[in-house]
């Protein structure tokens, strides 16, 4: 019997602490107003590219049409004949160089042990001085031949590079995972040096992009890195990319952009975003549950001085309304829950 007592007290004391836990939670308190308002814009796409020919030639391939989502292919095969044979010819040329000095370094070999011997017989005045002077000039011709021939073999090096840079060129690229948006040329159609050839842009991450009073500015940055918004009725998160901190002296307004992220929603341009705020207004904010609407005359009852006091009834915000300023209600007072509410807007 003790026991049961016992447990029967332990659980009297949970539920009223546990009552008063949530009563703490559901504490009514005035608050300065704040309204809440639904900030609106549409979608775009995070970055658009043209693409450009650096060269001229015919459109042999087109690998893309408007709507494809790009890949590791070049949008455009320009007609590379030409350029590929100046670049076999200019491979054959170094090629042919290389033989020719491969044969001078073999012949420079000989001349250059024939040009000791000849010194070294020169000094006992066994050889004439004319042939100990056209051995010398053989040498040195040929040293000369062979600096010519590395000299030519490195300014062709560089002629290939150039014309396999070039060569590049001849397939426009674009970047992967980008969606055509505009398409200017079809296979066999000749392109000129710098025509615009499409329209890239990048849809996977959107854009929402618009302006912004001072009020506005502050909500936004009371705001958490990431917060919720909608796409078309679709939940999504957003998180600001920038603000623009040049104001705007005929709007006066501040220029934002907002990233939105997650699935689930269409990724494309002209879609409509909207996020809530709370901006700061004119008057209290008050709990619904607080207030009292009998026969159109609204009235709160504060805790401390347990009396009722007139309120009027400006606007909502949320859960929550707004009411006119008054001499007794402050910011910070607490405010008794109405059990009957008949009437209430």
């Amino acid at each position: 019997m003790k026991f049961l007592i016992s447990c029967f007290i332990q659980v009297v004391i949970f539920i009223v602490i546990v009552t008063d836990i949530g009563y703490a939670e559901k504490k009514l308190i005035v608050s300065d107003a704040q309204k809440e308002i639904t900030i609106s814009g549409y979608t775009r796409c995070s970055k658009s590219v043209t693409l450009s020919s650096e060269i001229s030639g015919k459109a042999v391939k087109v690998n893309y049409k408007i709507g494809d989502v790009t890949g590791s292919q070049p949008f455009v095969k320009i007609d590379p004949t030409f350029i590929s044979y100046q670049i076999q010819n200019k491979k054959i040329q170094i090629q042919q160089n290389k033989a020719r000095l491969k044969k001078i370094n073999s012949r420079l070999k000989l001349l250059q042990k024939k040009q000791k011997k000849i010194t070294a017989l020169r000094k006992g005045k066994y050889v004439t001085e004319t042939k100990f002077d056209d051995a010398t000039q053989k040498y040195k011709d040929s040293r000369l031949e062979q600096k010519i021939i590395k000299f030519e073999n490195e300014i062709m090096a560089v002629e290939l590079r150039k014309l396999e840079s070039e060569r590049s060129r001849y397939n426009i690229n674009c970047f992967k995972g980008g969606i055509v948006t505009a398409c200017f040329v079809e296979t066999g159609e000749y392109i000129q040096a710098g025509m615009p050839v499409a329209e890239i842009s990048d849809f996977n991450t959107l854009l929402v992009q618009f302006s912004i009073s001072e009020e506005e500015f502050k909500a936004f940055k009371l705001l958490p890195k990431t917060f919720d918004g909608q796409v078309d009725d679709i939940p999504v998160k957003a998180s600001i990319n920038y603000i623009n901190p040049k104001f705007n002296e005929k709007t006066r307004k501040l220029d934002i952009e907002l990233k939105l992220s997650g699935n689930g929603f269409p990724k494309r341009g002209g879609l409509k975003f909207s996020t809530k705020i709370f901006i700061d207004t004119d008057g209290l904010l008050i709990p619904r549950t607080a207030i009292m609407n009998r026969y159109g005359n609204p009235k709160v009852k504060t805790k401390d001085k347990d009396k009722y006091v007139s309120v009027m009834i400006l606007g909502e915000s949320g859960k929550n309304l707004i009411i006119a300023e008054n001499n007794v209600l402050k910011p910070g007072t607490e405010l008794v829950k109405i059990a009957d509410r008949h009437g209430e807007n």
